[in-house]
């Protein structure tokens, strides 16, 4: 299983496939690549959706498997038949 670095990094890739390309400040806004605060707050926002919405999701999931990775989750009662 991926780390959590390692999800939000694929996040950012996804997001701004230039995420890995740095350029500078002062080039024009048709070159390729981000800026060092760019990538920053690309991080950080990326950081926040999965601490916010995946990682509590990812948590219940987990929680549900014991070691053999066989549900735990509860089961539902069987209708009683009307006889």
């Amino acid at each position: 299983m991926k780390s959590k670095e390692e999800v939000i990094y694929s996040m950012c890739l996804t997001y701004r496939p230039d995420y890995e390309i740095r350029k500078n400040e002062n080039d024009p806004p048709w070159i390729l690549g981000m800026t060092d605060f760019e990538a920053k707050m690309l991080y950080k926002i990326m950081e926040a959706l999965y601490n916010d919405d995946l990682e509590p999701l990812l948590k219940r999931k987990l929680n549900r498997k014991n070691l053999f990775g066989e549900d735990n989750a509860p089961r539902r009662r069987k209708r009683k038949t009307k006889s």
